[in-house]
């Protein structure tokens, strides 16, 4: 027997009271400009990597 996983994402996120209702709604991931705007693949990499490397 096969089991399905889901998996549940709210993309375009910008306020608090979004996150709180998508919170509630029990969505795995939550993401938009509320946390983090979009940013260049090696402005991502610089700033992630070096947390990672310190680690």
């Amino acid at each position: 027997m096969m089991n399905c996983v889901h998996i549940i994402v709210a993309e375009g996120i910008e306020k608090e009271d979004q996150v709180k209702f998508m919170a509630k709604q029990k969505c795995d991931m939550i993401q938009g400009y509320f946390f983090a705007k979009p940013e260049p693949v090696k402005e991502f990499e610089s700033r992630h990597l070096q947390k990672i490397q310190k680690i």
